[in-house]
């Protein structure tokens, strides 16, 4: 038996203000679901501000076990991937992209290796 990956879909509701838009996104976003073989377990809708709404989501996603967050473009996340990335794995439907989950220290270590390969002395210990 196959497990299928949860998910939970995030819709900003100020960039989607007409109930028509909403509905639309919702459906696009059950749909792109399907196509990651993502079941939506829930759906949440609010206003994106960075540090409140990661909490929020973190906790749906959490008591949703729920490791995927899926939603219509990057201005629904504050126009980067970084903040919900840090929660789980990011969709986006437009364009159809998925971010994959990196805690913060994940891209500290990164960063670090970037300035490294382009030969920034400052990242060496020792």
């Amino acid at each position: 038996m196959r497990r299928e990956v949860r998910a939970v879909v995030w819709l900003d509701t100020s960039l989607l203000a007409d109930p028509v838009a909403l509905d639309r996104a919702e459906r696009q976003a059950c749909q792109r679901a399907t196509e990651l073989d993502a079941r939506v377990v829930r759906t949440v809708k609010g206003v994106w501000t960075t540090i409140s709404q990661t909490a929020i989501l973190y906790g749906v996603l959490h008591s949703q076990d729920a490791p995927l967050l899926i939603t219509p473009t990057l201005e629904h996340v504050g126009g980067s991937e970084d903040p919900a990335t840090e929660i789980a794995e990011l969709a986006t439907i437009e364009p159809a992209q998925v971010f994959r989950w990196c805690t913060p220290l994940t891209k500290s270590i990164k960063r670090q290796f970037e300035q490294y390969r382009r030969g920034d002395p400052s990242v060496c210990v020792g």
